[in-house]
């Protein structure tokens, strides 16, 4: 199953709505919040109080001409896991926008672990013109990266992005990303 919504924002929360379990959110299927003209899409995934799992599609892309990314966020008190079959993507056709993995985009909330496993993708790309979005993935004890970041600038004209992570005292990562932009 999954949510839908052009321009607009798919919560989804630990305790909340949907009967999820308190301390375990596990979030499949296709969570989509699609820019929608000017109004960014927002999906946020909020494991309060628990952990939260993520084994589907979360998009805030922004397809249509001239349309940025919107805001992907997942994160726990807990724990915060993507498993393999995860796909997070930011990107827009205008322009990149923002994912924050274990983390709000604001920071006002940081989880325990943070745990990426290969072949979890994660985008903030323009695709056609346009800067790239921002990527921040976080942790307030261990941060554990074996997927992969992309943050490129568009192919027609844009700059590379920004990636944050805080692994200067956190394990090593097994770390492939791109943020490469046409110019230089």
């Amino acid at each position: 199953g999954g949510a839908r919504r052009g321009g607009g924002r798919v919560p989804w929360r630990a305790g909340g709505a949907g009967g999820c379990a308190p301390n375990r959110v596990s979030a499949g299927g296709r969570r989509s919040a699609s820019t929608a003209g000017t109004k960014t899409g927002a999906v946020s995934c909020n494991g309060s109080g628990g952990n939260i799992e993520v084994t589907g599609q979360l998009l805030a892309e922004g397809s249509g001409a001239g349309t940025v990314g919107g805001t992907v966020a997942v994160t726990a008190t807990g724990n915060v896991a993507l498993r393999s079959t995860a796909v997070i993507n930011a990107s827009g056709k205008a322009g990149g926008g923002t994912v924050a993995v274990g983390t709000m985009a604001d920071r006002t909330q940081t989880a325990a672990n943070t745990r990426i496993a290969s072949g979890a993708p994660i985008k903030a790309d323009a695709t056609d013109t346009g800067n790239v979005g921002q990527v921040t993935i976080w942790s307030a004890k261990a941060t554990r990266m074996a997927g992969n970041i992309s943050a490129k600038g568009g192919p027609n004209g844009g700059n590379g992005g920004l990636v944050g992570a805080p692994w200067a005292t956190r394990e090593r990562p097994a770390l492939a990303f791109d943020h490469t932009g046409a110019r230089l």
